[in-house]
């Protein structure tokens, strides 16, 4: 392709006529549309950088005065490409009235027999250049504005990415804000791309004029009177407008809930599939898509009444104009009816459909700026600027008093006794005049129980919350490490760097303390190995070390270390402590938010913080004399040895063997034509069957042959002498015909619409349904932000393009086919005119139309990355803003949307040049047909001629709106098909239930293999075990050795390539999937809680008693916490800031509730501090006393008294035995890392003392007596 777009090459005349348009056409033709490397360069009008700098400019602007208004920034920014884009379509209408003259012309020729013939055929002839003009001009009009839709689209990208990037982590933390800012980037984007439907509202007025002139020439003052009662539906429209815009807000809340819920969904759907919640769920969602179409449908009715209004108020008009101006002494000709009737028809076509239909379409996008507006005046924070001579590597707090929302201090604060919740309604205060001081270079390390405000010191320290009064000294710049690191998509390298300069030596010391450089030497690219959306081909230890890497990369003078420690092993820890923390950031200041007490004897100063309050600042020494019950809970841990942690609680295969990213192709983009069948579907989901199909065809038939019926009734009128047009038969009959075409036509419009938003509630409703129930490698291959962007904006798509272009096209097919068979009554001749047309149509629909489906498809699928950057930026704000890479991300945006606009720009391109080429066709098909009547037809025939060539010219009118609604129609069906492809996913399973049981809760293993992917190597080999029912099992082993694969396939998740599994002797697979799932319950590493409310959180399948949930929740000690609020009913949402530890025993709670005889923990007290663990531990032993439990632990004190621990290395079984057993034969390190000896030169002080070896045995020989002595009353009980 060439190098410059030929749009900004192109002269005047050439933009005038459109004429730079066909090489353009020609190059695309000829080229593959697949790669985006073909296409057409983007336009100067819309570079994304330029837009969003002029957007950016006048709504800061008018953010300042004081009734802000986005739509007035918009007219601002864009208003002089409004006006040039308006100035096709003024000349549109003149050139429409201009036709109705020449048609009245030719007319005109049959009705005086003086009138020689050579003046017709000029006046055909100037009807073929006048109607290529016409068609010409109208096509630039929507060329036009549809650009300055794309322009509107990629600058409001950029605006609300700047919001995003400057809002506080609080507000963006919310599902509902997040759900907000999707809708907005997505549907209501959406809105302005089509700006162009409304476009020509601005020209009516202008029209009116010319048409009122035309009117008074050819019919006098009851021309204008006809005119006047055209006017006269305007404010009714406006009424109309006005309601809609209610409507259309109540729409938008329930998108906004229902986007925001599925996005939650999506986010724990493994959690769902575990509790096997996916229909409740399901449930949930289709009651917010019912009320969703419910205020669908009420907008809709209000459109039915203004098309009732366009179809049959013109024959009412008709019939006032005519009888007045044959009442008072005016004579019907057949050339001043027609050319009355065809002024009239566009005048009310343009006030009833143009103008109305732009009213509704800008009443929808007040409300959509209002939403836009709302959102950009949210709060922000402004992040204060370091001078150089600031820059002293200190940090203070000086009587810090914090929220997590803007409240003033003497506001009250809903204090609950021992409750770490707070009211969402009531902004509590978190933080209670902390002060404290880290001088550079010191370690700094923050302790305390769950809840006790440690993570927001940090959060407070970077600005994310609100400071009520004190003060924070900063001076220096920060890196921040999260507790739950974020991963962003693209290279190991491109995550460690983050934008810095490369410096080839410090990486690789960076690298090294990280210990990365063995996990990346196994990659096939290395540290240019891709990673997924969140870090998702990666385990919980890798994406740790990554983000420790990049914090001690950035080279920063204040470093926060969020529990850096928790999602390693013990040695691992040890490591990343000595090399990188306590010793390559040795000289930085530091502060260490752990609940890992054996790095506290290397700390300068530790702070105890309990309540958001300190209650200790001093050395270690200091802090142990003191004698605080949080080191007397947990002096155990100091000599007890912590194992190994495990992979991130969605348990994804590991497989980081992905190539760098090729040139983005997506398979959907490769399909050919929508096939007739996602047609079919669309319409058997609304109409149920075919009968009821054809039922409808013959009303929409009927209704179109009375709609004909009143043309031909006014040339029967006209064709009458004076004295008998007076007679008052022919306008009541012209009355009743169109009343009777009102009546029907709204009857028709209204089933119409009816079923196509029954089918569209239907398919959106069961795709869902069919995703949630899919198997875990279809979640696998497809991501959240495709998921989201099918369920989100081609949901959207389907629910107003697609109806709105489907019904619309259904009416113009049906006006076109009945004018067709009249011309063919009245004029055979034209038959071949019209047939001729129709072969050229269908070469240019095979030369063309594939092409504008696939950069459909495309620009559909472009936006992807646009909607994945802003969620990856919601979820990773905090280090995006703390290592200063706004500035990029932003670059990146600007990129991402700039490859949209493109995609885009050809997409409008090929799409126009369609139109316009069928409406070329059209305009010699009139002229043709005009023709052919002053040739072939005589002066007799006057009615004939009058008849043939105003239905041509009515179908000249309407074939432009056919073609561009059949156009749109299967272009947006591609959104139906992607909804609806989703129906015919397989689930992964029964899930209906059944009557076996687990009584015992026996589990056995034997030769399992499995791996993830057939491509994959074996994650499981040859896997055997027996466990006991009731039995307390461990399983340990390095990360990656397949722990948490044991899970997987004991769910069911992913299914096992050879051998079996059994629970009770019953093979799994023989078991109903759900059945399976239900009787199983599971604690993961990483709490997952919904937005629902809490009854919904704990018994999403409403199986359980308000009573029994209340129990559970005393269990765990958190109903007094809920009680205060709103109990059972209170909504969990992140404005509750409930903490890792509370979401776990909520979790724990989940499972008290089942009583299932088997229990499976995976690192369910990962991120928990010691106090917490012990309580968790506690619990499961009290209430799973006589289930089978497995769980995955990296601290071996919570294994002592379980009665079996596995071990494991590279997906095999090396060794099961008892506690005692496994740890007196050999070292731990040496059991766990048999075949890896890269940690047996370090520094062995986390061995186990003699002291603790002998208390451990101790333990160990009692938990063997216990488990006796519980057999004996076994077998005492059954004898």
């Amino acid at each position: 392709m060439a190098d410059f777009c030929r749009l900004d090459q192109a002269s005047y005349i050439s933009r005038f006529l459109m004429l730079w348009i066909f090489p353009t056409i020609r190059k695309l033709s000829k080229t593959d549309c697949y790669y985006d490397k073909n296409l057409e360069i983007l336009p100067k009008s819309l570079e994304t950088e330029e837009n969003f700098k002029k957007l950016k400019g006048t709504w800061t602007l008018e953010a300042c005065s004081r009734n802000p208004s986005f739509i007035r920034a918009l007219f601002k920014a864009f208003g002089w490409r409004f006006f040039t884009g308006s100035i096709p379509f003024i000349l549109t209408q003149y050139l429409s009235i201009t036709i109705a003259i020449l048609i009245n012309l030719i007319i005109g020729y049959f009705e005086d027999d003086s009138e020689s013939q050579w003046k017709p055929i000029l006046y055909s002839l100037l009807l073929l250049f006048v109607s290529l003009l016409y068609f010409i001009q109208n096509e630039r009009g929507y060329f036009d504005f549809m650009l300055v839709g794309v322009s509107i689209e990629s600058s409001i990208y950029g605006l609300a990415y700047e919001k995003v990037l400057n809002m506080p982590y609080k507000s963006l933390s919310q599902p509902e804000i997040s759900g907000q800012i999707l809708s907005i980037i997505s549907t209501d984007n959406e809105g302005f791309r089509m700006i162009s439907l409304a476009a020509p509202v601005w020209t009516v007025p202008i029209y009116l004029i010319g048409a009122a002139v035309a009117l008074y020439i050819y019919l006098g003052w009851p021309g204008l009177v006809g005119l006047f009662l055209i006017i006269c539906t305007v404010p009714l429209q406006i009424f109309l407008s006005k309601k809609n815009i209610g409507l259309r807000n109540k729409i938008s809340q329930y998108i906004d809930s229902r986007v925001n819920l599925i996005g939650n969904i999506l986010d724990g759907i493994r959690i769902i599939k575990f509790y096997t919640w996916e229909i409740s769920f399901s449930k949930i969602v289709g009651k917010l898509r019912e009320s969703e179409i419910s205020f669908y449908f009420q907008s809709a009715v209000l459109k039915l009444i203004i098309n009732a209004i366009l179809i049959s108020g013109q024959g009412l008009i008709i019939v006032a104009t005519f009888w007045i101006y044959v009442e008072t002494g005016g004579v019907l000709k057949l050339s001043n009816v027609f050319c009355g009737v065809s002024i009239l028809m566009t005048a009310h076509f343009s006030v009833s459909g143009i103008f109305a239909n732009g009213l509704l379409y800008f009443s929808n996008l007040f409300s959509t700026s209002r939403r836009i507006g709302q959102f950009l005046l949210s709060s922000s924070i402004n992040f204060q600027q370091l001078s150089p001579a600031d820059i002293t590597g200190e940090l203070e707090l000086i009587d810090v008093i914090a929220s997590w929302n803007k409240v003033q201090l003497e506001e009250k604060e809903l204090t609950t006794s021992g409750s770490l919740l707070t009211c969402p309604e009531t902004p509590a205060i978190v933080l209670r005049g902390i002060s404290f001081k880290v001088a550079k270079g010191e370690l700094c390390a923050l302790i305390g129980a769950i809840g006790s405000g440690k993570s927001t010191i940090a959060k407070t320290i970077l600005e994310e919350t609100s400071l009520i009064s004190g003060e924070i000294k900063i001076k220096g710049s920060i890196a921040y490490l999260e507790q739950q690191p974020w991963i962003m998509s693209g290279t190991i390298k491109e995550n460690i760097i983050m934008g810095d300069g490369y410096d080839q030596n410090y990486y690789e010391d960076v690298l090294k303390c990280c210990c990365l450089k063995e996990d990346i030497s196994e990659m096939k690219h290395g540290d240019y190995t891709q990673v997924g959306v969140k870090g998702c081909n990666l385990s919980g230890g890798q994406r740790a070390r990554i983000a420790l890497a990049r914090a001690a990369y950035a080279q920063r003078d204040i470093y926060l270390l969020d529990d850096p420690f928790s999602s390693v092993d013990s040695k691992v820890a040890e490591m990343l402590f000595s090399n990188c923390v306590n010793g390559l950031l040795k000289e930085k200041t530091r502060i260490l938010i752990t609940n890992q007490q054996e790095f506290l004897p290397m700390c300068d100063k530790i702070i105890f913080i309990e309540g958001g309050k300190v209650h200790f600042q001093g050395n270690y020494e200091e802090f142990k004399a003191q004698g605080f019950s949080y080191i007397k809970n947990n002096a155990e841990k100091e000599e007890i040895k912590e194992i190994n942690h495990e992979e991130n609680d969605k348990n994804e295969p590991s497989s980081t063997e992905n190539a760098p990213v090729q040139d983005s192709c997506d398979d959907e983009v490769h399909k050919a034509s929508v096939k007739f069948k996602v047609y079919y579907m669309f319409l058997k989901f609304g109409f149920k069957s075919i009968i009821v199909m054809l039922l409808f065809a013959l009303m929409c038939i009927a209704t179109q042959s009375l709609y004909i019926g009143m043309s031909y009734w006014n040339a029967y009128w006209s064709s009458r002498n004076s004295s008998e047009q007076k007679n008052w038969l022919y306008p009541v009959v012209l009355a009743i015909i169109s009343l009777t075409v009102l009546v029907t036509t709204y009857i028709r419009n209204l089933c119409m619409l009816k079923a196509f938003y029954i089918s569209a509630r239907q398919i959106h409703n069961n795709s869902f349904s069919r995703t949630v129930l899919a198997h875990s490698k279809f979640l696998d291959k497809n991501s959240e932000g495709k998921l989201l962007n099918v369920f989100s904006r081609d949901t959207y798509s389907m629910d107003n393009n697609l109806i709105t272009n489907f019904t619309d096209s259904i009416m113009y097919v049906l006006i076109i086919f009945s004018y067709f068979i009249a011309i063919i009554i009245v004029l055979p001749y034209d038959a071949i005119i019209i047939f001729a047309y129709g072969i050229y149509v269908y070469y240019l629909h095979r030369l063309i139309a594939h092409k504008i489906r696939i950069l459909k498809r495309k620009d559909l699928t472009s936006r992807n990355p646009v909607y994945g950057l802003f969620s990856e930026t919601i979820e990773g704000i905090e280090a995006i803003r703390c290592y200063g890479m706004k500035n990029i991300f932003k670059e990146k945006l600007t990129e991402k949307a700039s490859i949209a606009a493109r995609i885009s720009f050809n997409f409008i391109t090929c799409l126009r040049f369609y139109n316009l080429a069928c409406s070329l066709g059209i305009s010699f098909a009139l002229g043709m047909s005009s023709l052919m009547i002053v040739l072939i037809l005589s002066k007799d025939d006057a009615t004939l001629a009058s008849m043939s060539l105003s239905f041509t010219a009515s179908i000249m009118s309407y074939v432009p709106l056919l073609i561009r609604t059949m156009t749109e129609t299967e272009i947006t069906m591609t959104n139906v098909e992607r909804v609806s492809n989703f129906i015919n996913v397989q689930p992964e399973g029964d899930t209906t239930s059944e009557n076996w049981k687990i009584r015992k809760g026996s589990v056995e293993f034997a030769g399992v293999d499995m791996r993830y992917d057939d491509s994959l190597d074996f994650v499981l080999k040859n896997v055997n075990f027996q466990i006991e029912g009731g039995s307390k099992v461990g399983i340990v082993g390095r990360t990656g050795c397949g722990k948490s694969t044991i899970f997987q396939v004991l769910f069911r998740m992913y299914p096992i390539s050879s051998g079996n599994i059994f629970i009770d002797g019953q093979d799994i697979y023989t078991i109903g999937l759900h059945n399976l799932r239900k009787q199983m319950s599971i604690i993961p590493q990483v709490p997952f809680i919904f937005t629902t409310t809490l009854r919904n959180n704990i018994d999403a399948l409403n199986q359980y008693t308000d009573d029994d949930i209340k129990e559970a929740l005393k269990a765990v000690k958190l109903y007094d916490h809920f009680q205060a609020l709103n109990g059972l009913n209170t909504h969990l949402s992140p404005a509750l800031s409930l903490s890792t530890g509370e979401k776990q025993l909520l979790c724990l709670a989940r499972a008290i509730i089942t009583k299932n005889k088997i229990l499976i923990t995976d690192e369910a007290t990962a991120y928990v501090d010691q106090e917490s663990d012990k309580f968790i531990q506690e619990i499961i032993r009290e209430k799973f006393k006589s289930s089978t439990i497995l769980a995955i632990s990296h601290r071996l004190a919570n294994l002592k008294d379980y009665d079996k621990i596995i071990v494991m290395d590279k997906g095999s079984v090396i060794k099961i035995g008892s506690p005692s057993e496994i740890l007196t034969k050999q070292s731990p390190t040496d059991l766990l890392f048999p075949t890896n000896n890269r940690f047996s030169n370090q520094k062995k002080n986390s061995s186990f003392s003699l002291s603790s070896q002998m208390s451990y045995k101790s333990s160990c020989i009692a938990r063997e007596l216990s488990r006796s002595i519980r057999k004996y009353h076994t077998i005492r009980d059954a004898i």
